[in-house]
């Protein structure tokens, strides 16, 4: 349900005391100041509720943020303090009461360096290793002094693809200099969870937005992505071109015209436009940086474009991990550097020209075929 109609409906319980006491002497209140009051300040309480209902809305949720008069360095001014104190204060009371009465934690560590959990009433409740915290929260101030950056978003909605993008720079940027990393909401459920997954399908150590839900999932039951967070989640991973991949396997033929019958399977995917290259990325989803491989987690899948595009050559050298020399009579590799959007290079194996290389591979497959029933033909007519 959206922050909206929850609001929205809390706003209404003292727009009807106000309306129950004031309808009895209503022309008669300045009479009763203690009345007056009160029926003052339900009012105010509901005209405050009805304001964030408003704003909290899909239509107004990417404008409206200010509102709250929370400033990037994540402090909230002190006229908002005044002007929304009904909201401040309710959700105060909301947070700590559910703070008593549930048994999840504050927060949980998806994988080394990566923290996801609620908002910290104070410092001390962040994890030890003072991780740098990313707050995807617009209504509740920073409490600690911790390295912060500040994506201001509603409840129940998603930030933008513009906000996303500067969690994800700011996180690795983070990780890269062997910092932590705390991502927080107000429950570390819902906004916080799609950033995470996002930065970590940044860094490779997931391969899609589902495989990153599930593993959230499994560390920290609670976490749940609403429609709109899991469409601005799409929308942001199909802008980087980190979805839509599909599997194909390579002809059984040309995996024997190579000798590598006995040998695991060769995967090709067929990608976006231009993808042709052998991508290695670390992926882990045990609670370790490494995981359980013998190398370290590293795991190769072979890329493949179904165009006729072929890149530039370049220095050959073999592809590690038996791969594609062992399978197709020794294709030439390269390797290429190839810059991610952080301004990280990395050094990505590049298969030249593996489509071509597998059409020689059949023809001589065939070739060697007709050759061996040409000379079981001569042997039989002699």
């Amino acid at each position: 349900m959206q922050l909206s109609y929850i609001v929205f409906t809390c706003a209404t319980v003292p727009t009807c005391l106000a309306l129950a006491l004031a309808w009895p002497s209503r022309w008669q209140l300045g009479r009763e100041p203690l009345r007056c009051a009160s029926v003052l300040a339900l009012g105010y309480s509901a005209a405050v509720g009805y304001t964030v209902a408003l704003a909290a809305s899909s239509f107004l949720a990417c404008t409206s943020t200010k509102l709250m008069g929370k400033c990037m360095s994540g402090y909230i001014h002190p006229l908002s303090w005044l002007f929304m104190l009904p909201y401040h204060l309710g959700l105060r009371i909301k947070l700590g009461t559910q703070r008593l009465v549930s048994t999840e934690p504050l927060y949980n560590r998806v994988l080394p360096g990566w923290y996801i959990g609620g908002w910290p009433w104070s410092g001390s409740e962040l994890p030890s290793d003072s991780p740098s915290v990313v707050d995807c929260t617009c209504e509740l101030p920073r409490t600690h002094h911790n390295r912060y950056l500040c994506l201001p978003a509603w409840d129940t909605q998603a930030p933008t693809s513009a906000l996303i993008d500067r969690g994800v720079t700011f996180a690795l940027a983070e990780r890269s200099q062997g910092k932590p990393v705390y991502i927080h909401c107000a429950h570390g459920h819902g906004r916080s969870a799609l950033l995470l997954i996002a930065c970590l399908l940044e860094a490779g150590h997931v391969g899609s937005w589902e495989e990153g839900l599930a593993l959230l999932k499994a560390v920290r039951p609670r976490v749940h992505l609403n429609r709109r967070q899991r469409q601005a989640l799409e929308a942001w991973a199909r802008s980087r071109g980190k979805g839509g991949l599909q599997m194909q396997s390579l002809s059984t033929t040309a995996a024997a015209a190579a000798g590598t019958a006995s040998a695991s399977s060769l995967a090709v995917m067929t990608g976006g436009p231009g993808v042709s290259s052998a991508w290695q990325r670390r992926g882990s989803t045990g609670g370790s940086e490494g995981g359980g491989d013998p190398d370290g987690g590293a795991r190769v899948h072979l890329l493949a474009d179904t165009r006729d595009t072929v890149p530039k050559p370049g220095s050959a050298l073999p592809l590690p991990y038996s791969g594609l020399e062992s399978r197709l009579a020794g294709l030439p590799v390269t390797t290429s550097n190839v810059t991610s959007h952080h301004g990280a290079v990395n050094s990505i194996p590049r298969a030249e020209p593996l489509r071509q290389g597998v059409m020689t591979a059949v023809m001589a497959a065939a070739a060697a075929s007709t050759a061996a029933a040409a000379t079981e033909g001569g042997k039989k007519m002699s």
